[in-house]
């Protein structure tokens, strides 16, 4: 099933641009998302860490 969704000429034209010869605009997207998805979640991991101070810089331990 697809859908369509309304974006500008300038947004088409980056969505192209982070493609290859043969992607779809579906195959950009995920790829877009899971980049996303993955910083994200590394954010969180550091966020977590930072909130148990248990961790200390290498710079300061020396």
């Amino acid at each position: 099933m697809s859908t369509t969704i309304a974006v500008s000429e300038a947004v088409r034209d980056r969505l192209k641009s982070l493609g290859s010869k043969g992607d779809t605009y579906d195959e950009i997207l995920a790829r877009i998302l899971d980049i996303v998805d993955r910083e994200t979640y590394i954010e969180e991991v550091r966020r977590r860490l930072d909130a148990k101070k248990e961790f200390v810089d290498l710079d300061e331990a020396i």
